[in-house]
């Protein structure tokens, strides 16, 4: 498992990985999960993957309380129409009475039903400090191995 706790140090690593990862027609398949303000730097990486075509299958797990909350909303739908391996899963946990998608905290099973081939991915974890630590022991009890977890903590301002 990594630790990094200087932002600019994850964004390049993250990059690194990401881009490092492709070998020939092998695509590196990776699960992002975020909650809140920690969308910024995984946005940037997502960015690059859509922008330079990379063939890196990406799922982006966003946990936000309010559908008014969610950061950068329109330009990760607008990169998912542009990115076909690019998957962008919302979920809320204060949810207006309009709201259609996914509800709660990430859990085992969230984890499970939006990611079938989670076993096969490195999982980039990017947010508060409690939600992070969160979804490490999710991913221990999934029993994914510690060298597929990469966590950033990202308290936000």
């Amino acid at each position: 498992m990594v630790k990094i706790k200087n932002i600019i140090g994850t964004l390049i690593i993250f990059i690194h990985i990401v881009i490092s990862k492709i070998h020939g027609n092998r695509v590196m398949k990776s699960f992002f999960n975020t909650g809140g303000i920690g969308i910024t730097p995984l946005r940037c990486i997502i960015r690059y993957a859509t922008d330079n075509q990379l063939k890196t299958d990406i799922i982006l797990l966003y946990s936000s309380r309010f559908d008014d909350e969610i950061i950068f909303k329109n330009e990760l739908e607008e990169m998912q129409g542009l990115n076909n391996n690019l998957k962008v899963v919302h979920t809320l946990t204060r949810p207006s009475e309009k709201w259609k998608g996914l509800v709660g905290r990430i859990d085992k099973q969230m984890i499970q039903k939006v990611i079938p081939d989670y076993m096969e991915r490195v999982f980039y974890i990017c947010g508060p400090p409690k939600m992070v630590e969160a979804m490490v022991e999710i991913l221990k009890d999934l029993n994914i191995p510690e060298k597929q977890i990469k966590q950033e903590y990202f308290p936000g301002y």
